[in-house]
Protein backbone atom coordinates (compact mmCIF):
# COMPACT_ATOMS: atom_id res chain seq x y z
CA UNK A 1 0.00 0.00 0.00
CA UNK A 2 2.86 2.09 0.71
CA UNK A 3 3.79 2.65 -2.81
CA UNK A 4 0.42 3.67 -4.15
CA UNK A 5 0.15 6.57 -1.26
CA UNK A 6 3.81 7.96 -2.66
CA UNK A 7 2.48 8.03 -5.87
CA UNK A 8 -0.55 9.41 -4.93
CA UNK A 9 1.25 12.18 -2.97
CA UNK A 10 3.45 12.54 -5.96
CA UNK A 11 0.73 13.14 -8.08
CA UNK A 12 -0.98 15.47 -6.41
CA UNK A 13 1.82 17.64 -5.75
CA UNK A 14 2.06 17.77 -9.51
CA UNK A 15 -1.18 18.80 -9.74
CA UNK A 16 -0.87 21.29 -7.09
CA UNK A 17 2.17 22.90 -8.86
CA UNK A 18 0.82 23.23 -11.87
CA UNK A 19 -2.52 25.23 -10.64
CA UNK A 20 -0.23 27.29 -8.24
CA UNK A 21 1.63 27.87 -11.80
CA UNK A 22 -1.56 28.93 -13.84
CA UNK A 23 -3.42 30.83 -10.55
CA UNK A 24 0.30 32.97 -10.00
CA UNK A 25 -0.47 34.27 -13.85
CA UNK A 26 -4.16 35.35 -12.91
CA UNK A 27 -3.38 36.52 -9.41
CA UNK A 28 -1.05 38.63 -11.45
CA UNK A 29 -3.59 39.87 -13.93
CA UNK A 30 -5.47 40.70 -11.49
CA UNK A 31 -2.74 42.68 -9.05
CA UNK A 32 -0.99 44.49 -12.17
CA UNK A 33 -2.14 47.89 -11.38
CA UNK A 34 -1.13 47.50 -7.89
CA UNK A 35 2.25 45.12 -7.77
CA UNK A 36 3.68 42.14 -8.67
CA UNK A 37 2.64 38.13 -7.27
CA UNK A 38 5.48 36.95 -6.32
CA UNK A 39 5.10 33.56 -5.50
CA UNK A 40 1.48 31.52 -5.06
CA UNK A 41 1.44 27.93 -3.67
CA UNK A 42 -1.57 25.75 -4.03
CA UNK A 43 -2.05 22.60 -1.00
CA UNK A 44 -5.10 21.08 -2.09
CA UNK A 45 -4.64 19.10 0.72
CA UNK A 46 -5.13 21.60 3.35
CA UNK A 47 -6.84 23.54 1.34
CA UNK A 48 -4.60 26.71 1.50
CA UNK A 49 -3.58 29.17 -1.41
CA UNK A 50 -0.25 31.19 -0.28
CA UNK A 51 0.42 34.14 -1.99
CA UNK A 52 3.47 36.55 -1.62
CA UNK A 53 3.02 40.53 -3.14
CA UNK A 54 4.79 43.32 -3.65
CA UNK A 55 3.29 46.22 -3.72
CA UNK A 56 4.41 49.39 -5.40
CA UNK A 57 5.33 51.56 -3.31
CA UNK A 58 5.77 48.98 -0.53
CA UNK A 59 9.42 48.14 0.37
CA UNK A 60 9.01 44.67 1.25
CA UNK A 61 6.76 41.56 -0.04
CA UNK A 62 3.93 40.39 1.98
CA UNK A 63 2.36 37.31 2.37
CA UNK A 64 -1.43 36.20 2.29
CA UNK A 65 -2.75 32.34 3.07
CA UNK A 66 -6.20 31.97 2.41
CA UNK A 67 -7.69 28.81 4.15
CA UNK A 68 -10.20 25.98 4.12
CA UNK A 69 -11.25 27.47 0.59
CA UNK A 70 -14.81 25.63 -0.35
CA UNK A 71 -15.63 25.91 -3.88
CA UNK A 72 -19.20 25.03 -5.10
CA UNK A 73 -21.00 25.39 -8.34
CA UNK A 74 -24.58 26.82 -8.43
CA UNK A 75 -26.64 27.78 -12.03
CA UNK A 76 -23.54 27.05 -13.81
CA UNK A 77 -21.63 29.29 -12.14
CA UNK A 78 -18.59 28.31 -10.13
CA UNK A 79 -17.68 30.16 -6.57
CA UNK A 80 -14.99 29.87 -4.26
CA UNK A 81 -15.16 31.17 -0.40
CA UNK A 82 -11.95 31.41 2.33
CA UNK A 83 -12.69 30.49 5.77
CA UNK A 84 -9.69 31.59 6.89
CA UNK A 85 -7.43 34.60 6.26
CA UNK A 86 -3.98 35.22 7.59
CA UNK A 87 -1.53 37.56 6.40
CA UNK A 88 2.16 39.11 7.30
CA UNK A 89 0.83 42.48 8.33
CA UNK A 90 -1.99 42.62 10.84
CA UNK A 91 -3.95 45.58 9.47
CA UNK A 92 -4.23 43.53 6.02
CA UNK A 93 -5.76 40.41 7.82
CA UNK A 94 -8.17 42.98 9.36
CA UNK A 95 -9.17 44.17 6.01
CA UNK A 96 -9.40 40.56 4.61
CA UNK A 97 -11.06 39.32 8.03
CA UNK A 98 -13.97 41.80 7.25
CA UNK A 99 -14.03 41.94 3.42
CA UNK A 100 -13.36 38.52 2.24
CA UNK A 101 -13.60 35.84 4.90
CA UNK A 102 -16.63 33.53 4.33
CA UNK A 103 -18.24 35.12 1.68
CA UNK A 104 -18.57 33.47 -1.74
CA UNK A 105 -17.04 34.87 -5.37
CA UNK A 106 -17.50 34.44 -8.48
CA UNK A 107 -14.85 32.81 -10.39
CA UNK A 108 -15.21 34.40 -13.86
CA UNK A 109 -16.00 31.56 -16.77
CA UNK A 110 -12.60 31.32 -17.88
CA UNK A 111 -10.68 30.50 -14.88
CA UNK A 112 -13.85 28.26 -13.13
CA UNK A 113 -12.19 24.75 -14.74
CA UNK A 114 -8.90 26.17 -13.22
CA UNK A 115 -10.01 26.27 -9.80
CA UNK A 116 -12.45 23.20 -9.74
CA UNK A 117 -8.99 21.66 -9.84
CA UNK A 118 -8.45 22.32 -6.11
CA UNK A 119 -11.10 20.00 -5.03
Amino acid sequence: MGIFNSLKATAVGLKDTAVSMAAKKVFQDMMRDFGEVRECVIDSQSKRVVVSLHLKGEAESWDITLGDYEIRTSDGKTYIRFNSIEASREWIRLVFERFLRMRSFEIPGEYASLIEKLV
